[in-house]
């Protein structure tokens, strides 16, 4: 795995941007947590899609597109949670599945070594 930076900082900058569009766009009360929450995982996926490269080609393809994804999966959801009202467990206990999957797929596809 190599840690490429200025791709990352691109990264850091979109994910920061798109998280304060979810900001803006909400009506709700927690709009602090969504823009946190969404930040955070914004920056997992974006930072491994184009942020970090792979020694396989096969790993990193693998890695990239479940990384692109949970990208789309977290800014559909996210969307909806900044149009919806919602609340704190809700947030947390949907997002913290969709991460945990997330980090268990790419944990299993970097112990594979293809």
């Amino acid at each position: 795995m190599k840690f490429n930076v200025i791709p990352f900082v691109i990264a850091l900058f979109l994910s920061a941007l798109l998280a304060y569009g979810l900001y803006s766009i909400s009506s709700d009360t927690n709009k602090l947590l969504l823009s946190i929450g969404s930040f955070v995982f914004f920056i997992m996926t974006l930072g491994f899609m184009i942020g970090i490269g792979f020694d396989s080609g096969r790993t990193a393809t693998n890695a990239k597109i479940v990384a692109g994804v949970l990208f789309l999966t977290f800014l559909i959801v996210n969307s909806v949670f900044s149009i919806t009202g919602f609340s704190i467990p809700t947030y947390l206990i949907t997002n913290g599945i969709l991460l945990s999957v997330y980090l268990l797929i790419e944990y299993s596809l970097h112990k594979s070594n293809q």
